[in-house]
């Protein structure tokens, strides 16, 4: 038998949109949506508002004019206490990278 840490599940907008991070039911499920997210939904390129559509407007932070990072917490990322965040650069308003954390 072999046990996984990791819960790969389909990405779904609105459990996305509508996560509780403070649910015991719901504390990782972002986390275990991202790797659909990120493999099936062609992140890179789309503009911020295809983006907030698929994920909804969590945390902007602005670095100037035409860069920001948008950045969305995971939930635990089932490696300890440890919490995860998702972070999408734009630059001109367009995702130009995408880096997946566990902190």
């Amino acid at each position: 038998m072999v046990l996984s840490s990791c819960r790969h599940i389909d990405f779904n907008s609105d459990k996305w949109k509508n996560w509780k991070e403070n649910s015991e039911e719901e504390v990782s499920v972002r986390w275990d949506m991202t790797e659909d997210l990120i493999n099936n939904y062609d992140l890179q390129g789309k503009d911020t508002l295809e983006i907030f559509k698929l994920m909804g407007k969590e945390r902007l932070d602005y670095f100037s004019n035409n860069i920001f990072i948008a950045r969305y917490p995971l939930g635990y990322c089932r490696k300890g206490i440890s919490y995860g965040t998702l972070e999408l650069t734009f630059k001109n308003g367009k995702v130009v990278n995408i880096i997946k954390h566990c902190n």
